[in-house]
């Protein structure tokens, strides 16, 4: 019987914020950009743990350019990582025990928004802004949200006040994977 080895590296992400649903006239562009900052902050920190494996190949984590940012995927495809993948598990804390993904905003409208901020960004997709310190190169999660191979949520009631109907607390662990399942 053939195995595949897998390489993993488990990784906590953490937003609070605002996560809207993205509607037809509302991009959402601001909101994204500011997921994405708050998530390069940790993203940035991954490459420099000394017991990091992922970054054995440079050629892996070469910067893409959009607009006036360099941005630089955490997780891509590459043509020695054929199969490269990742398991997210995203734990959503609000202040509504029954429904809160649902009544501020359909469930996957909200998770889009979500997923494009993970995302390396196109250009349309970026708001007029200027890259702050700490942002070159900017790291994201994904090349491309096709590289989400399994998918688990889970809500539950979180007892604080929160600022608006769309604030949340999300807490995503990641697991990195450069071989999975056929």
């Amino acid at each position: 019987m053939y195995k595949q080895r897998m390489e993993s590296m488990p990784l906590v992400l953490s937003f609070r914020g605002s996560l809207p649903p993205v509607k037809r006239d509302e991009k959402r562009k601001e909101e994204k950009q500011n997921i994405r900052r708050v998530l390069h902050e940790q993203l940035n920190r991954v490459p420099k743990k000394p017991y990091n494996t992922l970054f054995r190949d440079c050629d892996l984590y070469r910067v893409h350019v959009v607009g006036g940012f360099k941005f630089h995927p955490l997780i891509c495809k590459h043509k020695f990582y054929p199969r490269r993948g990742c398991e997210l598990q995203i734990e959503i804390l609000s202040n509504d025990p029954f429904g809160a993904i649902y009544s501020n905003g359909d469930l996957d409208n909200r998770l889009k928004t979500l997923f494009d901020a993970l995302c390396l960004p196109r250009k349309e997709q970026l708001p007029l802004d200027q890259l702050e310190d700490g942002e070159g190169p900017f790291w994201v999660l994904l090349s491309d949200d096709q590289l989400i191979t399994d998918l688990r949520i889970t809500q539950h009631v979180l007892h604080e006040p929160m600022p608006g109907p769309s604030w949340v607390d999300l807490k995503l662990k990641v697991k990195i994977k450069d071989a999975y399942g056929v």
